[in-house]
């Protein structure tokens, strides 16, 4: 097993040297900063687009309670309760 794992490990390392030979470490630093600045500009613009729709939009409407229909004497029942003081005379 562990003849295996260095096997593999020479072969990772070889593929790795070809294709920075290859390719290149300056070639791959461009892309990586040229990927790096187009994720950045990408974010950018939603970011804007999105502050105009927000700036752009209707505020939601507000809307008002009904105004209640009758009076305290509806909403307990009809008339005074038997206890307590009464009215003033008038």
């Amino acid at each position: 097993m562990g003849q295996g794992l260095k096997n593999r490990e020479r072969l990772a390392e070889a593929v790795a040297h070809k294709f920075f030979r290859v390719f290149g470490l300056t070639k791959m630093r461009i892309l990586l900063a040229a990927t790096i600045a187009g994720y950045n500009l990408e974010v950018i613009r939603s970011f804007l687009a999105k502050k105009t729709i927000e700036r752009t939009a209707a505020p939601p409407k507000r809307t008002r309670k009904k105004r209640r229909a009758g009076t305290w004497t509806d909403v307990f029942g009809g008339g005074r309760p038997a206890s307590g003081r009464a009215p003033p005379p008038g």
